[in-house]
């Protein structure tokens, strides 16, 4: 576990350091600020509109109108993000050729593919924590329902490191990161895209398709639900993935032999 520690506290070293991923901190908060004003001002528009019509007021509900959509807006832009964050965890060393020397250490592929994962996930926290005075907020000045901002969070962490463990596996499996965000892109739209055509696939194979479906998964989370199938769901996810990164490790280290 030493290893894996290192390797985390690396890997987040990096992130720290490198202008690229403050940039991508940014543009994260940036975005998640313009959607969380647009989501308030909509509910005080509606507030202000009934203000006379007490009983359609109470109607409003601020989980539903605000802190549901706000929860699936992170999911989306972690979808966005993920790749940037892990495009260069393995392909910028294997285009600089410095794997070659995490290859002569006495780690193993898992070890490797942990600590870096692990470092990954600590930016991916670091970020979704920056949006935390929101929440908070929300429960100062408003009267919203815990639950669904506790269990969205939690959500959040599992689909985003479903995301990163995706991404961590093209990129081992390419020296360009370019190549590798776009492989990435490309799966995590699919998932997200499973459930789009029920009427071309029929509900049979929807419902299996729905059992697959990332995002879908993640709506009970926002809801305030949360079922153990769907978190062991998120883990074998996330555990598969990085089993075939630790794969293509041996299988690259065997072949440098």
């Amino acid at each position: 576990m030493r290893a894996v520690a290192a390797i985390c506290l690396k890997e987040l070293r990096r992130y720290f350091t490198s202008p690229v991923a403050w940039a991508l901190a940014f543009i994260f908060l940036l975005l998640f600020g313009y959607l969380s004003f647009s989501a308030i001002s909509q509910f005080s528009l509606h507030c202000m509109q009934l203000a006379s019509f007490a009983e359609l007021r109470a109607q409003l509900n601020l989980n539903r109108m605000v802190v549901e959509p706000l929860l699936y807006d992170l999911s989306f832009i972690l979808l966005f993000l993920a790749p940037l964050i892990t495009m260069r965890l393995f392909a910028e060393e294997r285009r600089l050729r410095t794997d070659e020397l995490l290859f002569t250490l006495p780690l193993r592929p898992w070890q490797i593919v942990g600590g870096k994962f692990l470092g990954a996930l600590g930016f991916l926290g670091f970020l979704v924590a920056c949006t935390l005075p929101l929440p908070v907020s929300l429960l100062v000045v408003g009267n919203p329902d815990p639950g669904p901002l506790c269990t969205g969070y939690l959500g959040a962490m599992l689909v985003g490191a479903s995301f990163l463990a995706v991404g961590l596996l093209f990129s081992a499996l390419t020296e360009n990161q370019i190549v590798a965000a776009a492989g990435t892109y490309g799966v995590l739209i699919l998932f997200w895209f499973l459930t789009w055509n029920e009427a071309v696939a029929g509900p049979r194979l929807i419902e299996v398709l729905l059992r697959m479906s990332l995002f879908d998964r993640f709506y009970g989370f926002a809801q305030g639900v949360v079922e153990s199938k769907d978190v062991v769901f998120f883990l074998l996810f996330s555990g598969y993935f990085l089993f075939l990164t630790a794969r293509s490790l041996e299988s690259r280290k065997w072949r440098g032999r």
